[in-house]
């Protein structure tokens, strides 16, 4: 009885080591990148366009943080393999904002700021703060104080936050996949030290996420439809059209 027992166990062991093998190499499929080499021109273009905007005045630039990565378009399952290509774009900046000790007066500087430059069409300090004065958008937690401006605007977000419990990593998501170029900026100790330098009380955040290419079957893309022509990048990036 004892030897019917422990053959049991070394075959269910057997099993389990066979199955977990079989999903390690299921998981092994190859990402390519240069599937997404058509899109990724303009991906970044429009990308640049808002991490690189140098600020004004008042809304002062203190750092920014890019990349750019792929990982497969779908993961594995117990018996499928990960399959496909799927490439996009995490990107931060934030802003010093000088004068301001209240969140409404730092809502309504930076939403300025961002409407002269094009940044967005919306009036952002409208939609943020209430006829009466409140702000549905500002949250608080442990000790954290953020105020999203407005909502829905697709890949950029704008978000003003206390300098006291602000996370110096910008809110973006870890990279999982290929990365295929990437700014680190300050990092994020760094990034930190000069924030609580800039002297404000409030900062800018300004984000950037986009997934500018999906392949499922790792086919070569179709070629490129004509787009419309964009906003030149403020920087002199090699990935800016005409830069």
């Amino acid at each position: 009885m004892r030897w019917g027992i422990g053959t049991t166990a070394v075959g269910l062991l057997l099993a389990v080591v066979a199955v977990t093998s079989g999903c390690s190499a299921l998981d092994d499929d190859r990402v390519e990148p240069q599937l997404g080499a058509e899109a990724r021109t303009a991906a970044r273009q429009t990308m640049h366009r808002v991490v690189d905007w140098p600020g004004t005045g008042v809304v002062r630039r203190v750092d920014a943080t890019w990349t750019d990565s792929c990982g497969n378009a779908t993961a594995a399952g117990l018996f499928e393999a990960a399959a496909g290509t799927s490439c996009g774009l995490e990107a931060g900046a934030v802003y010093a904002i000088d004068g301001a000790s209240a969140p409404a007066d730092a809502v309504r500087a930076a939403g300025t700021a961002l409407r002269e430059a094009g940044l967005t069409e919306e009036d952002l300090a409208a939609r943020t703060i209430e006829p009466d004065g409140s702000m549905p958008y500002l949250v608080e937690i442990g000790g954290k104080q953020s105020v999203t401006l407005g909502d829905g605007l697709g890949e950029d977000h704008f978000a003003v936050v206390r300098v006291r419990g602000w996370d110096a990593d910008l809110g973006l998501w870890p990279v999982d996949g290929t990365v295929v170029d990437s700014s680190p900026g300050l990092g994020e100790e760094r990034r930190d030290e000069a924030v609580r330098a800039s002297g404000a009380t409030y900062v800018l955040v300004v984000t950037h996420r986009a997934r500018y290419f999906t392949s499922y079957d790792n086919e070569p893309p179709a070629p490129p439809a004509p787009r419309p022509s964009v906003p030149p990048c403020y920087s002199g990036s090699n990935d800016c059209v005409g830069g």
